[in-house]
């Protein structure tokens, strides 16, 4: 009797340990794809209490969604950002210095979704064809005369350096009719003051939909200067063309966006 006790007894031991196997194995299969599949955003950290480990990871998990929501240009009317059904993977690891909890924070993206009221404002979009002007690059001439037996001296007027302007139709025209890519920064630099305009380079670009494009060469000749839209096919302002993003890998590119 004592025999058959022992042998349950072992049994039962053996089917435990099977179990929780077979927990550690799905476990670590749910992390595998929620790293790798990239229909996930999630948080991990270690700490030395369990509330406290997962009060980190949900705090990376919200910064993930923050930064997922940039990708979303239509969610900046939105009201608020709701993340549902949030999930936790919770292992406790040995360390020389004692247990810690690990824990991953993950939600799948699908599960993200922007909250939007009856006060959001309508988005009514038209498009505008820009063209560069004869007129924009005609420098106003000063005519002189000298003697009545000499011929008139036309004098061309000597440029200033361009002021804010107010009008942000204005200030692309103006942009539009620069001789050198120096200009054109003199010109931001001087509105960029005023807030109504803002430039950088494209490492430092959050919204390219918003945002025109310069590119031109090591000399300061400039190439183009494409319209707001999408990263690939922009209209070319000067010259009406559409432009590839082949354009761009082969000179240097910097942006703009006018208020």
């Amino acid at each position: 009797m004592n025999k058959v006790v022992f042998i349950l007894l072992a049994w039962v031991s053996i089917c435990t340990l099977s179990a929780q196997q077979l927990d550690e194995v799905a476990k670590r299969a749910v992390e595998r794809e929620v790293k790798t599949s990239g229909d996930y955003l999630y948080g991990e950290t270690v700490a030395d209490t369990k509330d406290e480990a997962v009060k980190i990871a949900k705090t990376i998990l919200v910064s993930e969604i923050n930064k997922e929501a940039l990708k979303h240009p239509e969610w900046q009317f939105a009201e608020s950002i709701q993340a549902k059904d949030v999930e936790y993977n919770i292992d406790i690891i040995d360390l020389m210095r004692g247990n810690k909890y690990r824990v991953i924070a993950y939600i799948k993206k699908g599960n993200i979704m922007a909250v939007f009221d009856d006060k959001t404002p309508e988005v009514i979009l038209t498009d505008k064809k820009t063209q560069q002007k004869q007129e924009q690059t005609t420098i106003p001439l000063q005519v002189t005369v000298k003697s009545q037996a000499e011929e008139a001296v036309v004098v061309a007027p000597e440029k200033t350096q361009p002021a804010a302007i107010t009008n942000t139709d204005n200030l692309l025209d103006q942009i539009l009719s620069a001789s050198s890519i120096h200009e054109i920064q003199k010109i931001l630099q001087n509105n960029k003051k005023t807030g109504k305009a803002s430039s950088g380079t494209m490492d430092k670009l959050i919204a390219p939909e918003k945002a025109y494009l310069i590119v031109f060469k090591d000399t300061g000749e400039i190439i183009a200067i494409l319209d707001k839209g999408s990263v690939n096919n922009r209209t070319d302002l000067l010259s009406g063309q559409k432009k590839g993003n082949e354009i761009l890998e082969k000179n240097k590119v910097i942006w703009f966006q006018l208020y």
